[in-house]
């Protein structure tokens, strides 16, 4: 009895190894594509929702405008149908550190979260150019990110 029950408890546990059930292995490939691809441009990959967000967490408006010109106020928003700790948004820096550029602190029940930062906060030289902004939960978690373009 017990060698027909290994084959069986071995086949299972392989399949449960190869199953995520909670997004761990997806939210980590996402995170690595946030960290570590360089920014290409505003494009329809940008801003999707990381796996473990999926479903609880919307990107309500994109970094609007985008480009934005040094001077303009930029303003983007999630939603969230729960409470969670609230968010940060970053710019990620060419040595991969992280650069708050805004935060929405945690609310309680249903609530939309809005960003608002000047384009020129997404670099720190204030140069043109193509940088990576990325939304963290309150554990420090990839929630979303996409690319923004600064214009002179």
């Amino acid at each position: 009895m017990l060698r027909s029950v290994l084959p069986v408890a071995l086949v299972a546990l392989l399949a449960l190894a190869g199953c995520d059930a909670t997004g761990t292995t997806g939210q980590a490939q996402f995170e690595t594509e946030a960290f570590f691809t360089t920014p290409d441009g505003v494009d329809s990959t940008d801003w999707r929702v990381g796996p473990a967000f999926d479903a609880r967490i919307q990107v309500q408006r994109r970094p609007d405008p985008n480009p934005a010109f040094s001077r303009e106020t930029v303003t983007m928003q999630l939603y969230a149908p729960t409470a969670p700790a609230g968010f940060g948004l970053y710019r990620l820096e060419a040595d991969g550190r992280l650069f708050l550029v805004d935060d929405a602190p945690g609310q309680s029940g249903p609530s939309f979260y809005t960003f608002s930062f000047f384009a020129s906060e997404v670099s720190a030289t204030g140069l043109s150019g193509v940088y990576r902004l990325i939304v963290l939960d309150g554990r420090d978690r990839v929630v979303t990110f996409g690319d923004f373009e600064l214009r002179g």
